[in-house]
């Protein structure tokens, strides 16, 4: 599983937990409705929990596009070293023909 496959999982992650809190309010709502303050108050205090634990998932989707981040860009770095030497012998190629 590479680290992009991972991000992914993680967003579809957040998504779930979105519909579930969007759930849990309408829930809230009709309890309250209904003269349920307890029920009510239950829906929320889960609400809060899922809140928690999306901001859970959005510290590891930061952290993940960090690292993809990074390797891109040390991969770029590797193709540029590798371009930088062949420009180097090409040059140094052309002295050797000159001498």
């Amino acid at each position: 599983m590479t680290l992009q496959d991972t991000l992914d999982m993680l967003k579809k992650r957040k998504t779930h937990l979105d519909k579930i809190i969007a759930k849990l309010i309408y829930e809230a709502k009709v309890k309250k409705t209904s003269n349920d303050k307890l029920g009510a108050l239950f829906c929320l205090k889960r609400k809060k929990l899922y809140e928690s634990e999306i901001e859970k998932v959005n510290d590891h989707c930061r952290t993940l596009e960090l690292q993809i981040t990074t390797q891109q860009f040390e991969k770029c770095k590797k193709n540029e070293i590798a371009h930088e030497k062949i420009v180097f012998d090409i040059f140094s190629n052309k002295q050797k023909n000159k001498n």
